[in-house]
């Protein structure tokens, strides 16, 4: 799928299919009386000592009955600059609370306080802490999809490519999964080698001090082959988890043509992957959550690709999609 089919698809959607209706799909809604809200929960030890990247945050509705809750991880993304990314924005949270969800924000290290791949070990261990942890919250340790924006984008998609593996290099001690049942990227950094061969954007991704530089270290032109190991279409088999990722084509900060290359990459292994374009969203999944005009494209596990306006990019759908992986995975 190249730039320029997508950007003709775009158009030829948006006035072939503008008036169709969004399709009914049953959610999983639940009757919620509250929300308890538990701060700064640690998930490994801090290293470095001053790190918040080793915390989370959980909300858990009162939900009446015995069911376990399924679980949505929210991290946010800084160009990995930040240790902060627990802050899981507020229709986020209000929206899968109120569908009876538990919802966790995850922070993980910043660039400057680990290199990668400490930041995919922490993702990968907030996932294995929440599911050992899951009976004290009643969570559904089978039922986690993994949500984020930019940087937590990347964390959201490198965590489901690695759905498969039960212990990566550097990881020890591994008793329990990292997987992840679903996933929802936004605009996430996918191959940070070919970033500034794509469309519109405005920095300088190959220059030392860039983000993924600092992630790794070293000018990431330097060493490719170490470069790739950030990289979540490495790791990706003919198993993956369910995936919808959203970008902006007006994204100057990580280029449309990341998500691209990942819906691509997916598709092709034989992976169920849907992507959303949006022609006016930059670097904002508010620009994108209620956009009037986008395009969506599905591959399912057949290989089969359909494109479309459905399902349209709201809170609403992103929950559908969640539902129904999650409940295929049970």
């Amino acid at each position: 799928m190249k730039e320029n089919r997508i950007l003709k698809s775009i158009v030829f959607v948006a006035i072939t299919f503008a008036l169709l209706l969004t399709l009914t799909v049953p959610t999983h809604a639940a009757s919620v009386r509250g929300v308890e809200k538990i701060e700064n929960i640690p998930y490994t030890a801090p290293v470095p000592q001053h790190t918040q990247g080793n915390l989370l945050d959980l909300y858990i509705p009162d939900v009446p009955g015995k069911n376990k809750l399924p679980l949505v991880i929210w991290t946010s993304g800084s160009a990995w600059m930040s240790d902060a990314g627990k802050s899981v924005p507020p229709d986020v949270v209000s929206h899968f609370t109120e569908k009876g969800y538990a919802v966790s924000g995850v922070s993980i290290r910043s660039n400057t306080q680990v290199q990668f791949p400490g930041q995919l070990h922490d993702i990968r261990a907030a996932i294995r802490w929440l599911r050992e942890n899951a009976d004290e919250y009643n969570i559904d340790p089978n039922r986690i999809a993994i949500l984020g924006n930019s940087s937590g984008g990347w964390a959201a998609a490198i965590a489901a490519t690695t759905s498969n593996i039960w212990q990566l290099e550097g990881e020890t001690n591994v008793q329990t999964s990292s997987a992840v049942q679903a996933a929802v990227p936004f605009f996430p950094p996918v191959d940070l080698l070919v970033m500034n061969e794509q469309e519109y954007t405005i920095m300088d991704h190959y220059a030392p001090n860039a983000p993924g530089s600092i992630l790794m270290g070293f000018p990431i032109q330097d060493h490719p082959e170490l470069t790739r190991k950030t990289n979540p279409i490495t790791y990706i088999d003919d198993n993956m988890p369910p995936m919808h990722i959203f970008h902006g084509y007006n994204d100057v900060i990580v280029p449309h043509g990341q998500s691209v290359l990942l819906y691509e990459a997916l598709a092709l292994a034989g992976n169920e992957v849907s992507f959303t374009s949006v022609p006016s969203a930059g670097h904002d999944h508010r620009q994108i959550i209620g956009a009037s005009e986008y395009t969506v494209f599905h591959t399912n596990r057949g290989g089969q690709e359909r494109i479309g306006v459905q399902p349209a990019p709201t809170w609403e759908s992103v929950e559908r999609f969640i539902n129904k992986s999650l409940n295929r995975a049970r």
